[in-house]
Parts: structure tokens; sequence; C-alpha cells
């Protein structure tokens, strides 16, 4: 299809936005609602994937994690 293709864009802001710190999060609770799984690999405690797991269970998605070196905080 079209999508496969050539892609999409998918924003809650008008084309010519800049980029801001805080959109992120934003951005990620409309990946983590389009996505069946969220999968979190060695994130820090105050990490944008915590940030994207947290909004994926909170929407009901499934979230998996796969543990870094044992050594990581």
């Amino acid at each position: 299809g079209k999508i496969e293709s050539a892609g999409i864009v998918l924003s809650e802001y008008p084309p010519g936005t800049a980029a801001q710190r805080y959109y992120f999060p934003q951005r990620n609770r409309i990946i983590s609602g389009l996505s069946p799984l969220t999968v979190v690999v060695q994130a820090g405690n105050r990490s944008g994937a915590l940030i994207t797991a947290e909004l994926a269970a909170d929407q009901g998605r499934d979230v998996g994690a796969v543990p870094g070196n044992i050594d990581s905080e």
C-alpha cells in the first residue's frame, strides 16, 4: 500500500512546528497507542523509553522489558 511505500506523518501539531523537548512524550503516546507491544531495552529511570512504556500500559497495551547488563543501573 501507499503507507508502506511512502510512509506517513502523524502529529498533533501543524506542519512546520519546531521540535520541543516536551513534545516527545506526546508523540510517543501516539506511537504506543498504535503499537500492540512496547519493548523497553535497558532504560534509565527517567528515560523517554520508560515514559513511553507507562503510556502504553495506561492505554492497555502490552509492555515488555529486555534487561541490560547485570552491572548496569
